[in-house]
């Protein structure tokens, strides 16, 4: 096969899970090269030196938005120097917003909600969510000149990259020099763990009934190292913050795990949790909607539930 681009994360320097298992099962369809690009600035970036990869860091300045114009022109003349045809990228916000204009910019087309996907015999094999994420699609097609948008929870790899004879790596500086928009600043949300990367999700809505009971939400998360959601609800009457919110006009997540606590399960929230790999609800309305999409229910209060459920996981 040809040239693959694969846009990746690093944490302190090494390639963070999600991007190594992403590696792993791009290496199995057998490309000639394959050219990492990263928006993560390290000190050091280490790779396995038995690997057949360049890495470029995209250097975006400070003023740079994510759907800045010279981004992607200037991402695309790079991958079209590099005879790239084919990319691979893990859901991210960056991601659904650069990856779509790319493919517009290189006569490309894009897949998105990639479950799996691998080689059988000579013919390419990808599988999808479909219908809003209520059932699963299996296609066979080609390689080229697609780029392809997997899910936070991409199966894992049969054969993952073992953490030896890794070597210091120097990446191509690919800078963006200008923008045509300004961002006056940035907010970080400190000591959390983001929805978009985390593998378990801690989810509440009205069901708490005051925000002062939140605090046996953040310890569950927190005992489980998880991230914390809320429904649309909740985010409106300021119970908690609005980067918190799931759902069809907020964040759509796909972890391995999502833990649902009272709330009831409008379609409006289950369109953003639907890719979730298991679902477990929490109500004690046993009519609540959300256990017609639940891997696992749990019928009862949650101030019942969720107490005893954190007992055991501070004594395990």
């Amino acid at each position: 096969m040809n040239n693959v681009a694969l846009f990746v994360d690093f944490k302190n320097g090494r390639l963070s899970k999600k991007s190594s298992n992403l590696l792993s099962k791009v290496i199995q369809l057998n490309f000639d090269q394959i050219t990492l690009y990263t928006f993560k600035k390290s000190k050091e970036y280490f790779l396995s030196a038995d690997i057949n990869t360049e890495l470029v860091l995209v250097d975006l300045n400070s003023s740079v938005s994510i759907t800045d114009n010279e981004l992607v022109a200037i991402l695309s003349n790079d991958l079209s120097k590099r005879k790239i045809k084919v990319g691979f990228a893990i859901k991210s916000l960056l991601i659904d917003n650069l990856i779509p204009q790319l493919a517009i910019s290189l006569k490309s087309t894009v897949k998105s909600q990639i479950l799996d996907f691998e080689m059988t015999g000579d013919q390419y094999c990808y599988t999808t969510s479909v219908f809003n994420n209520k059932a699963i699609a299996q296609y066979i097609g080609s390689l080229n000149s697609c780029f392809y948008i997997v899910t936070n929870n991409l199966k894992l790899a049969t054969s993952p990259q073992e953490k030896l004879n890794e070597i210091a790596i120097t990446p191509d500086i690919l800078p963006i020099p200008k923008s045509n928009y300004t961002v006056k600043s940035i907010d970080k949300v400190e000591n959390e763990i983001s929805l978009n990367d985390a593998e378990i999700v801690v989810g509440a809505g009205r069901g708490l009934k005051d925000p002062n009971n939140w605090d046996m939400i953040e310890e569950l998360a927190s005992l489980l190292n998880a991230a914390t959601a809320c429904s649309k609800p909740v985010s409106d009457l300021d119970w908690r913050p609005h980067h918190e919110h799931v759902g069809q006009t907020g964040v759509k997540i796909s972890p391995n795990i999502y833990i649902a606590c009272g709330i009831s399960g409008a379609i409006q929230h289950l369109a953003g949790v639907n890719s979730s790999k298991t679902i477990v609800v929490i109500n004690n309305d046993k009519e609540a909607p959300f256990f017609n999409n639940a891997d696992y229910g749990i019928v009862g209060d949650v101030f019942e539930i969720v107490p005893r459920l954190i007992n055991k996981l501070r004594n395990r």
